[in-house]
Order: C-alpha cells, then structure tokens, then sequence
C-alpha cells in the first residue's frame, strides 16, 4: 500500500504547533488556495470520535470526503481516517515530536490507496504522489508562516470582524483563531446571532454599542465591490456601503462603554487617484477621480472613533491577489486563454500584495500600539501590469504574448469604472510598514504566485532547518 510521509522542524514548541492545529480555523487555513475543499460540517474539533464532512471540486464535479478522527494523543498527535470519499483507503496520522525545548517535528504521514488499485496505482500514482508534494509543502509552510506570525502576540484579544465573508475577511478569521484569539463576527442576518455573532444593519444605522463592550479590536473590511459596470444606482451603492457603514460603526465604537481600543478600518489606495509612475506613500495627496472622493469620506468617517481616543487606522489595501477570489483568478483566466501580455498599454502600476502579506499587516497593526491613521498595505516592490502578466505567464507555463485592448474592459465595465480599476496607475509603496519594521514573507511576486498556484515543492529555509518528504 502507497505511503507519504513529510516532516519539517518548526521553531515552536510541540504544544504550540498542536494547539494551532486544533484551534478552530487550523482546517482552512491548511487547504490549498488552489485546491477547491470545503468543510460542511463538522462536529467535535480533532479529538478522537470527531467528524467533518467536505465538498472535493473536481471540474464541474464535486465529491464528498468525509472523515472521522482516530487515535489521539493530547499535544502529540491526531489521525483522520476516510470513510466517504475519493480513497479507497485514506488514513493520515498528524504528529507533533521534540526536536529540542523551542523546536518541533511535524510529520504528516499518510497511508492510502486509489479506487481500482492496482491498475489506478501504475495509471495515477505519479500524478498523486506530486500532488500530495505539493499540498503538503504549502501546509508545512502555512503552518511555520503561521507560527511565527503569532509569536508576536503578547496577549490573546477579542476581535469583532466586518465583512467576514468576503475574501480577507474569510481568511483573516481563521487566520486569528488559530493563533488563539476570541473572532466575533458582525453580521446582517438575525438568525445569524450568536455568542460569536453580532447583529448589526449599516443601511439601517443599527448596532447596540453595548454589543461592543468587552472588545479589543474591530476590523472593518465591509464593502460592495467596484467590480462591475458603473450605473448611477451602483456608484451610491458603493460609497453608501462604505462611508455610511464605516460612521455607524465608529459612531457604536466611541459610544461603547468599555469598548474597543483599536479601530483597523479598510480603506484603498484608490485614494491617490490615477497617479502614472508617481511614487505613492501615506503622506501624498488624494486623487481626483471617484474612487479617490469615496476613500477620502470612506477614512473620514471614521474619524468619531480617533476623536473618542480610539486608536483608529485606515488600511489603504492594494490588489490583494489570491487564487481564492479578487483579481488573480481573473487573470489566471487570461493567462490561459493566452492572452497574458498586458493590459493596455501595460505600463500602469499595480500595487499588488499577497493576501497572506494582508493577514500579517493587520496583525501586525494590531500588536503595534503607536500606529494610527493611513497605513499602505501593499507590496514594497510595486510592478507594471506587464510586468505582473509576464510573471504570471512565467509561473503558469503560458507565454505571455497577446495583449488585451484597453476597449475590452471598458466594453465590459464601462470607461469610467475600466479606467478607475484596472487601467488605473498607483505606484504605492508601504512607507510606514517599512518604517516600522514589518516583515513581508512574498515582497517578490513570483514567489507569492509559486506557493499559492502549488508550483513550489519546498519550504522556505528561512523558516524551516530540515524537511524530508518520502515516499
């Protein structure tokens, strides 16, 4: 019977990259961006006896992978064992060992079999061993990354999220409950509600600012997206769902007893307008376009919170490309279609960052007690669309030759908002992060691309001292 095994040393101790993985979030933040699974439901976290049913996307076809929890050794090891699914046999046994005091040894070791072995074995078996390869080298890497993000945390905290179903909303949830903080979510639905769930109505002007005793942070990341053709109606929408939203919460915010004492509130670099190949950091001036005079009153309103002694930043997110949604799927699209040359002209700036980059930003804005006001959230290296799409091509094995006219976007989101979003040129740079000493893991496009299309096979070494996987 075929057999995987990875092990890499982690700088944690073995209690600590036990505990990631049991805190709830640990299971999304393991799955492969690229890879389409998702948990249905799942009852009793790792602990022997539990469960978790999954969707597996395969094309237009979507298989369900249940599991139940095996063997379990309190901070030493858990196993998932396949009793529905795409295996004839999936037993994957998860342990945590001493390296030294501060060092771990995780091995993931897995035991299976494909349906119609041994004929599937000699047709599949390659093809499965590098596809366990690469899941497995981006889940050793999420899991390091991870770690040391949170070694930063001095305290736990409770964090009110906005917008928690969107795409760094999502991500940042779970990313914050496996580094052990209390993730409460506001939402729009009353049967929503719980003792993690918040009601609030923005378009309505709702939310009890009692609700927010007893937090420490909220993270504001609601917002309609601009993606889409600009009628009259949309552009209200648009600013409506920021700037109206934004007050009511900050309005909650400050007249909270015992409330919050920081406010991260989204925001874009939007703000600087179409800037050619100015270099762009907090201190420049706003643009003059529509999007620039929605951020400028989207940061503005959130001012009752600063005036309150709220510590109150305004996050200036860039284009946060990640293969579960936003920009890069579009693009990768484009990149398969061959049409991967450049946007346009193709000299307009992106200021691209990596969703994981985003993640990190804003717990490091968290931890960071002397920040207020703009903060860029961008890459530090900001590249030209053609120099994205040339990456892109690069990474995906597609020359990138044809370019797009600058008249196909415009056909499809109209001129005004084709030339706001992606004909637009920002040159942002994150000054301040710099400034402060953040630590950015994919300052380089090509390697953000690599790790999470699953083209990369390998740890960095960096954050990992051994790693062996075996067959």
């Amino acid at each position: 019977m075929p057999r995987f095994t990875r092990q890499s040393i982690i700088d944690a101790p073995p209690y600590e990259v036990y505990d990631w993985h049991a805190r709830p979030g640990a299971f999304e933040r393991l799955t492969p961006p690229w890879q389409n699974l998702r948990t249905v439901h799942h009852q009793g976290g790792i602990k022997e006896g539990a469960t978790r049913t999954m969707k597996l996307g395969l094309g237009p076809v979507a298989l369900t992978w249940k599991a139940i929890h095996g063997p379990h050794i309190e901070g030493r090891q858990f196993v998932d064992e396949q009793i529905k699914g795409p295996f004839r046999r999936w037993v994957h046994t998860h342990r945590f060992e001493d390296v030294d005091h501060d060092r771990t040894r995780l091995i993931d070791d897995i035991e299976y079999e494909l349906p119609l072995a041994p004929v599937s074995s000699w047709l599949a078996g390659a093809t499965t061993e590098e596809t366990l390869q690469k899941i497995f080298a981006f889940r050793h890497r999420r899991t390091m990354e991870d770690l040391r993000r949170h070694q930063d945390s001095s305290k736990t905290l409770i964090i009110a999220v906005t917008g928690s179903a969107g795409l760094i909303g999502q991500a940042l949830c779970a990313f914050l409950s496996t580094g052990g903080h209390r993730v409460i979510r506001l939402v729009r639905q009353a049967d929503e509600v719980g003792d993690d769930a918040i009601f609030w109505s923005p378009s309505e002007g709702i939310l009890d600012p009692r609700h927010l005793q007893g937090l420490d942070v909220v993270i504001h990341l609601a917002g309609e997206s601009v993606a889409a053709r600009w009628t009259a109606r949309k552009k209200q929408s648009i600013e409506k769902s920021r700037v109206r939203g934004t007050a009511v919460l900050a309005e909650a915010i400050a007249a909270a007893p015992q409330g919050p004492s920081l406010f991260l509130s989204a925001s874009g670099v939007g703000y600087y307008g179409d800037r050619g190949d100015q270099l762009l950091s907090e201190g420049d001036s706003p643009g003059d376009t529509f999007l620039a005079g929605v951020c400028q009153r989207w940061e503005e309103a959130t001012e009752v919170a600063r005036h309150a002694g709220v510590r109150t930043v305004q996050m200036r997110l860039g284009v946060v490309l990640s293969p579960k949604g936003g920009a890069l799927p579009r693009l990768q699209m484009a990149s398969r279609l061959g049409l991967a040359g450049r946007l346009g002209s193709g000299d307009q700036y992106v200021p691209w960052i990596d969703l994981d980059d985003v993640l990190g930003a804003i717990h490091f804005l968290i931890q960071q007690s002397s920040i207020g006001g703009p903060v860029n959230i961008c890459a530090p290296r900001p590249l030209t669309n053609r120099q994205l799409m040339t990456t892109l091509g690069e990474t995906c094995g597609r020359p990138a030759i044809t370019p797009i006219p600058r008249h196909l976007p415009a056909l499809r989101l109209g001129s005004k908002a084709a030339a706001e979003t992606v004909l637009v040129s920002q040159r942002a740079i994150p000054s301040r992060l710099v400034e402060q000493g953040f630590d950015f893991f994919y300052p380089d496009l090509s390697t953000s691309l690599a790790v999470h299309l699953g083209k990369a096979t390998s740890s960095p070494k960096s954050l990992s001292y051994e790693e062996t996987p075996q067959r």
